[in-house]
């Protein structure tokens, strides 16, 4: 987690610690991105920036949804898409080598905390991988679902 996500959180909450975290290992790390190329059919030696694009090219864009609009509620947004998140998922800040594990309910709860308009580019995901959600720097939000039966 970036220090500005925790400072950040800090201005406004004082007294009260960011929500836990735990950064992956590079070893984990590793392991998702080789499960995500085999998922969209990707060669393995794939590199990272190809695999982030390869993900995007796949991912649906949801027009009525943009994660800059006031109104925005990532539970909502995940509720519309059918996504039933595990108590936990994965934040991803760069290209799937930067990634954090916290509780669904504290990223939906802080979600102004996670993502910062104008400079972030995130995904959320869980350990199932059956889903990745993206939100885009300019609040765009995209899904891409993934056969559960390449996962295994």
């Amino acid at each position: 987690m970036d220090i500005r996500n925790i400072e950040g959180f800090k201005l406004d909450h004082p007294g009260k610690e960011f929500p836990q975290y735990r950064s992956l290992q590079e070893d984990e790390m590793a392991d998702i991105r080789t499960r995500l190329k085999i998922a969209i059919g990707m060669p393995e030696a794939a590199d990272n920036l190809t695999l982030s694009k390869g993900i995007a090219a796949l991912q649906g864009s949801c027009s009525a949804e943009n994660a800059n609009r006031e109104t925005f509620n990532l539970s909502d947004t995940l509720k519309g898409f059918d996504v039933h998140p595990e108590p936990l998922v994965y934040v991803d800040f760069y290209r799937y080598d930067d990634v954090d594990e916290l509780r669904a309910e504290d990223v939906i709860r802080y979600f102004p905390y996670i993502w910062y308009p104008g400079s972030d580019d995130i995904s959320i995901f869980d350990r199932s991988l059956k889903w990745v959600l993206s939100i885009s720097h300019d609040g765009e939000v995209t899904l891409i679902r993934l056969s559960p039966s390449t996962l295994n």
